[in-house]
């Protein structure tokens, strides 16, 4: 089961430190209407399932050449893009053929999506790839089911720009150069199947900046309800800045906490991402994390204010809360199925072209829930070609 993340932005250590950059410098993107980026992803995704006595792992590893096309930007630099493929191959650990797309005119089948100037992305939708007993059918998602394990209790509709046969070919009635037109058909998932991701949203979600200048050494850490993040800038160069971002699960934390601290290596902190703290919903199982502090309302539970930096929300927290016998049962509950992560990430920024050079990593991931359990480890890597 593939299930993938979205999370903010990180820099890699250079080997050389002899054009170290003097002063701090600040992180934007500015994006230009018509300008259109060209990237490479290449991911290597390890999975396990475990559901009514029946196991299941495979491993699959996708190549992925990709555009970036700016279709618009607002008066805030906030733009609307859409995501194309170009290039695309899947194949699982036998070295078999799953999936296979070549040469695919520009912008024909894309994803649309926005970003703003720190590089928060967002999506109404996901293009997947789900693997089925009668071959793999590609399917745009709703965001809100994407990441979400596959329906085998009964058939569903989905809207299909392509379906392969068991070979990894498309299958006939499906033209190359006509995928971007969706059909609404039924597919049966199973115990085998897996929902794959086409695009790298891991990455993606991994390129947001933090506002501010920065610092070689600054670090901000940040708790949100079960989930710790750091993010720590490790070099600046004459040209990039290098930011590692980590991410991990501890389930002894108050879900209702939360709290940011920040440091320097320059002696005042100056690194913020106190306005916006890091997305976490695109994280693998964030469809079932309750609300969090600094976090998008997932279940209803209400908008809550990101804390300022050093305190704690005025939100009451699970130890000062009058609960009933069945809600602190369904708070446990909820507490033993949260995915269990630990995410490290690095990216490079270039800050005079004001675009991302590269970001890559590892992400694992461990779920349980009643009658199903799984696991995917993957290694993701993301970059723009010149």
């Amino acid at each position: 089961m593939r299930l993938r993340i979205l999370a903010l932005a990180g820099l890699i250590q250079v080997a050389s430190l002899t054009a170290q950059q003097s002063g701090p410098v600040s992180l934007t993107y500015e994006w230009q209407q018509g300008k259109t980026y060209r990237f490479r992803s290449v991911s290597t995704d390890r999975f396990t399932m475990k559901t009514m006595g029946f196991n299941a792992s495979d491993q699959f590893n996708t190549s992925l050449d990709f555009g970036m096309h700016v279709v618009s930007v607002d008066p805030t630099g906030t733009a609307n893009i859409q995501l194309f493929i170009t290039n695309y191959t899947v194949r699982n650990s036998r070295g078999a053929l799953v999936a296979s797309l070549r040469n695919l005119p520009a912008r024909m089948l894309f994803v649309a999506c926005q970003a703003d100037r720190q590089g928060h992305f967002t999506f109404d939708k996901q293009l997947m790839l789900i693997t089925t007993n009668g071959g793999q059918v590609l399917s745009m998602e709703p965001d809100s089911i994407a990441g979400m394990p596959p329906d085998m209790q009964k058939p569903r509709m989905v809207q299909a720009h392509a379906e392969f046969m068991p070979t990894g070919a498309l299958k006939a009635g499906y033209v190359p150069t006509r995928l971007g037109t969706a059909r609404r058909i039924q597919i049966r998932e199973n115990q085998q199947s897996e929902k794959i991701p086409v695009f790298p949203y891991d990455c993606l979600g991994a390129l947001a900046l933090p506002e501010g200048e920065i610092n070689t050494n600054d670090e901000v850490k940040m708790q949100s309800g079960f989930y710790e993040t750091q993010v720590r800038v490790t070099a600046i160069d004459a040209q990039s800045a290098h930011l590692d971002f980590t991410l991990q699960t501890d389930t002894s934390n108050d879900m209702f906490e939360g709290n940011i601290s920040m440091g320097s290596g320059g002696g005042t902190p100056q690194m913020d991402f106190s306005n916006r703290p890091p997305d976490m919903s695109g994280f693998p199982g964030a469809g079932q994390m309750p609300n969090m502090p600094g976090m998008p309302n997932m279940m209803g539970m209400g908008g809550n204010t990101p804390p300022a930096s050093g305190t704690n929300p005025a939100k009451p927290f699970e130890s000062q809360m009058q609960l009933s016998g069945t809600d602190q049962q369904m708070f446990q509950m909820m507490r033993s199925s949260m995915p269990v992560m630990n995410v490290r990430l690095k990216t490079r920024f270039d800050y005079i072209n004001k675009m991302f050079q590269q970001v890559g990593g590892t992400v694992k991931m461990e779920m349980n829930m009643p009658g199903i359990s799984f696991t995917t480890n993957s290694d993701v890597q993301l970059s723009l070609l010149p």
